[in-house]
């Protein structure tokens, strides 16, 4: 799907920027088609044999098992209260997140072809997919930026030096201070694990809050 829409808009000169489950699904994009991705950056993501980590693979069974449960976690998940709790029990950031964050996350779920697609996704995702892209990374000779906070519990540093080793033209960047979600973060602190890398500083982790759980974004050049 990655690849069908870089080329139905014609993108060239192209950055994929993954975190979490996006992470994972720029790790088969350059695997699978690297001819389209020029530069790659990942931060703390699924990778390898976490697809997903072991913490949230009881949660992905049941998503993409039992009958209703999604759409049962949609009606959940408006109630404020229930946001917070779910995010004090699996923090993913330094600080709380403002409400507005999850809430504006979890809102695509009121539409039941959205909760249709999600539970189709939970049914596919496997880590022989990351292991199989794993084996093929080996080939991406773009430059690669592995920002990674090693302060996350649920994907370990060993995975981003484990890809730092598989990828030959990687930089492995590590945050002591950033857990999860260490996209989230002020403009002037997002930066500093990725200087040197001139325009794409900028284009990726611009204001505040612009990637958010589990996203690709995708920064280059449209064909006119």
């Amino acid at each position: 799907m990655l690849a069908d829409f870089i080329e139905r808009l014609q993108l060239t000169d192209l950055t994929v920027v993954g975190n979490d489950t996006g992470g994972a699904l720029c790790q088969i994009l350059c695997a699978n088609r690297p001819d389209l991705v020029g530069r790659l950056v990942l931060t703390n993501c699924d990778a390898l044999e976490h697809f997903p980590p072991k913490a949230f693979r009881p949660i992905e069974a049941a998503g993409a098992h039992v009958p209703g449960l999604v759409a049962g976690l949609n009606l959940l998940l408006r109630a404020r209260s229930v946001r917070r709790i779910l995010l004090a029990a699996a923090p993913l950031t330094i600080q709380p997140l403002p409400d507005e964050l999850p809430a504006a996350w979890f809102a695509p779920l009121r539409d039941r072809s959205i909760r249709i697609d999600l539970r189709a996704v939970l049914q596919g995702i496997s880590a022989k997919h990351t292991l199989a892209a794993a084996e093929r990374l080996g080939s991406f000779d773009r430059p690669a930026l592995i920002a990674w906070g090693v302060r996350d519990r649920f994907f370990p540093l060993s995975d981003a030096e484990r890809l730092a080793e598989i990828l030959p033209c990687s930089r492995l960047e590590r945050n002591r201070r950033c857990p999860n979600l260490c996209s989230i973060r002020s403009t002037a602190a997002a930066r500093r694990p990725v200087a040197g890398t001139g325009e794409l500083v900028a284009a990726v982790f611009g204001e505040h809050h612009l990637l958010g759980a589990g996203s690709v974004q995708v920064v280059g050049d449209v064909r006119t």
